[in-house]
């Protein structure tokens, strides 16, 4: 498993709402990091801390993140650092509109 990097991210419990759980129409891979822009909504983590975390590759999360994008689930959108600088922030958030809730 990848040594996860340093940054604010508690270690300590994970929660995975019901939600996402439940939503059988992600892989397992997706609802983990599904959960982890959940809990660190709005999320601002590199895919390097998410995979280190999770324990897949950089490549292996930013093709997930695209995915989530992609069927809807959560939000991609950047932040520019300062008027004078390339350097964008991406941030993650949870697409309410298109969670799929499931009734019991």
């Amino acid at each position: 498993m990848a040594k996860s990097t340093e940054y604010s991210l508690d270690k300590g419990d994970f929660f995975i709402p019901f939600y996402i759980l439940q939503d059988t129409e992600l892989y397992l891979t997706e609802r983990v990091i599904m959960a982890l822009v959940h809990n660190n909504s709005p999320c601002t983590l590199t895919n390097a801390e998410i995979g280190g975390d999770v324990g897949i590759s950089p490549t292996q999360v930013s093709r997930i993140v695209n995915d989530l994008e992609k069927k809807g689930r959560i939000k991609i959108s950047y932040i520019q650092e300062n008027y004078t600088s390339n350097t964008r922030t991406r941030v993650l958030t949870i697409n309410e509109d298109k969670v799929i809730f499931v009734e019991k």
